[in-house]
């Protein structure tokens, strides 16, 4: 115990003389950024200062991690001191860079004017002409090009203290030097104000290209896209905050992302930029969800996946692929890459159309294939055919999916072991064969975890997982599949029910011949030579039920309109008293129908205004087809007659046979009739 305190303080004491000498090296940088040119001298100064301080980070680094293993319980301070260290650094290391580049021009803008003085003084003529600059510049660019490949070659041949480390390193076997990145310090991990790359503890190597620095630094790395990044660090179980070996994001003690705006818990070379103006160097690939049910959460969703061993049924050849269980689909599909890998012969068929979800066309299936699936992991062999498409979906899952935050049985054989990557779908299994193999135990891993269920094929895993990124789109795979009639064949459809409509029947119907005969049979004339008839019913009226309620709820709703609108208010008022002193209308008291006990029907109604009509702003609208309790309205017990008046293509013709023509308005046509109810009170309204 006394050891580690002795060990802490004398840590401390060397933490703090690193300090002083970042502090110092500021301070030579704010001196120096004061001049306005530097020597020779001073550059190579620079340069050997910025060497030693680079070689300081790595030590400061060193130390700090020292540091917080001694001292656990105050692990958070140690954390924002590292921070602190780590913001100095890279500010320092930053601007010495931009220095030297800055003083290194100028430098260079020198010497060039003076070799131009010195060549000009050296011509004999007083002014040089176009011919010999052109051939001075030639010259120059020769000599310095053939210096800086020298330079390159120099570089190259002269192995640096990192690479004699990396040497080293290589002569371990890989599980030391994955061991080793246990240790992969979080120095810059977030942070990308510059690419430098900063010299390693020695035997330190790379998880993912086993050279001399880290995972951050890593041009293999950090030249994949986000996809691939991810499962990188999937494939060697790193954490998505630090690039750490060992423990869950959720237990990482590091800053989040470094990213403006964003809140999750991953690392800043994981990012996924919001929009193209925070898109980091790779190139952000389309997001999308792909589920059979259309699901609104931002978690991502597994969908049941198994590999199966597909075989021709002939020639018996085989392979292993990924195979999608789909019960949303109707026929189960294949990929045309399938088909060839296994020289399948396959049997034209009608064109079929597959159409998706919001019932869009997706495909057109002209060929069918048969296959025989077979299980990886037991007996189960089954013959079906399926359909050949191009593509049948995109990779699955979206993104590779830490299974350290999945607490599966190590008893359960998966149908699927990698169903965590991403990887091509071969094979899409529909309903036809889904039920068939599902079987019917169920472990759920907890709430929103996926859930596992037995089947023919082993265990499969579907259902939600966290993500950390976020889902724009959501995709369904559900198929119905029909047959195919091309655009002709329903544009001829379409014209023919045109002029079926358009067409005079030679014969009238049997339900306008019973009007044409209920018309003879019961219309009269009175005295005053109005029309009195009886509406046709098809049946008894006793159908009907109570529509009281309804007609009082919508002129309630009518009364309301007039309160807010007084134009309206006026016309309807004028209508209704016009309504009443043509005898159009008697009123009638609230239990009249109750106390003849006979089948009624109040009609609804409301008012249209048309402010732009010349003769009648406002009409009234009388709505006999509003439903009664019984769910039965007026008009389904009215028979429906011929239409009475010809058509204005007719008229029109008819009249160019006269030479004079007379034309005339009836008012008011509909309501010049009596109607003998006889029994029965149909016409009442609200």
């Amino acid at each position: 115990m006394e050891t580690n305190k002795q060990r802490y303080k004398e840590l401390i004491t060397k933490r703090v003389s690193a300090k002083g000498q970042i502090t110092k090296f500021k301070n030579y940088l704010n001196n120096i950024s004061k001049e306005d040119e530097l020597s020779s001298i001073q550059l190579t100064e620079l340069n050997l200062k910025l060497a030693k301080f680079e070689a300081l980070s790595v030590r400061v680094d060193e130390l700090q991690n020292d540091i917080e293993v001694l001292n656990p319980d105050n692990i958070a301070a140690e954390i924002d001191e590292r921070d602190n260290i780590e913001r100095d650094i890279i500010i320092n290391m930053a601007t010495a860079k931009n220095l030297l580049e800055m003083f290194s021009r100028k430098n260079e803008s020198e010497q060039r004017r003076n070799s131009w003085e010195e060549h000009r003084n050296s011509i004999s003529s007083e002014s040089p002409s176009l011919d010999q600059f052109c051939k001075f510049i030639i010259n120059r660019a020769n000599v310095l090009e053939s210096t800086n490949r020298n330079s390159n070659n120099t570089d190259n041949s002269t192995p640096s203290k990192t690479h004699e480390r990396g040497s080293n390193n290589s002569q371990q076997n890989p599980n030391q030097r994955r061991a080793q990145n246990n240790i992969v310090k979080s120095f810059a991990s977030t942070n990308n104000i510059n690419n430098n790359k900063h010299k390693v503890p020695k035997g330190f190597s790379c998880i993912v290209c086993d050279d001399s620095h880290r995972i951050y630094d890593c041009p293999t790395f950090k030249s994949k896209n986000i996809d691939e990044r991810m499962s990188d660090v999937t494939r060697y179980k790193l954490c998505l905050n630090c690039l750490r070996q060992g423990h869950a994001v959720k237990d990482c003690r590091f800053r989040s992302c470094l990213e403006p705006d964003c809140n999750e818990r991953h690392n800043t070379l994981l990012h996924r930029p919001a929009s193209s103006a925070k898109q980091i160097a790779t190139v952000q690939e389309p997001v999308e969800v792909v589920t059979n049910f259309c699901n609104k959460n931002t978690s991502q969703i597994l969908l049941s996946t198994a590999m199966v061993v597909i075989s021709n049924p002939f020639d018996h050849q085989r392979v292993k692929v990924r195979a999608l269980l789909d019960c949303g689909s109707q026929s189960s599909f294949i990929t045309e890459s399938l088909k060839t890998r296994l020289k399948l012969s396959s049997h034209p068929i009608d064109t079929l159309k597959v159409i998706g979800i919001g019932n869009t066309l997706a495909n057109n299936v002209t060929e069918s294939c048969n296959i025989v699936l077979q299980s990886l992991h037991n007996k189960f062999k089954i013959t079906c055919s399926c359909l050949v498409l191009k593509e049948l979906t995109g990779r699955l899952p979206k993104t590779p999916i830490d299974t350290g935050l999945l607490q599966l049985p190590k008893d359960v054989q998966l149908a699927d072991p990698m169903f965590h990557q991403p990887a091509d779908i071969d094979v899409l299994i529909g309903a036809d064969l889904f039920w068939d193999i599902l079987g019917n135990k169920q472990i759920t891993l907890g709430v929103n975890e996926p859930k596992l269920r037995s089947s023919q094929l082993s265990w499969i895993v579907s259902g939600p997982i966290q993500s950390s990124v976020q889902r724009k789109v959501v995709h369904c795979n559900h198929s119905s599949v029909c047959r195919y009639t091309n655009s002709e064949d329903n544009i001829g459809k379409m014209l023919t029910k045109f002029w079926d409509l358009e067409d005079i029947p030679t014969r009238a119907s049997m339900n306008k011949n019973e009007c044409e005969s209920h018309f003879l049979t019961h219309t009269t004339r009175t005295s005053t030579g109005r029309f009195c008839v009886k509406l046709p019913l098809k049946d008894t009226a006793d159908c009907l039920g109570d529509s009281y309620k309804l007609a009082k709820r919508r002129f309630i709703k009518t009364e309301n309109r007039l309160k807010r609108n007084r134009t309206l208010k006026l016309e309807y008022t004028k209508f209704i008293n016009e309504y009443e002193k043509l005898g159009h209308l008697t009123v009638l008291k609230n239990d009249y129908f109750n106390k003849n006990t006979i089948p009624s029907y109040y009609l609804c109604h409301h008012a249209v205004l048309k402010q732009e009509s010349e003769s009648t702003k406002l009409r009234v609208v009388f709505d006999g087809s509003a439903p009664t309790t019984s769910g039965c309205s007026l008009n389904d017990i009215l028979m429906v007659g011929p239409t009475v008046q010809d058509t204005l293509f007719s008229i029109l013709l008819r009249s160019r046979q006269y030479k004079y023509l007379l034309t005339g308005d009836i008012e008011k046509m509909y309501r010049q009739r009596v109607v003998k109810y006889a029994g029965i009170g149909l016409d009442p309204f609200y």
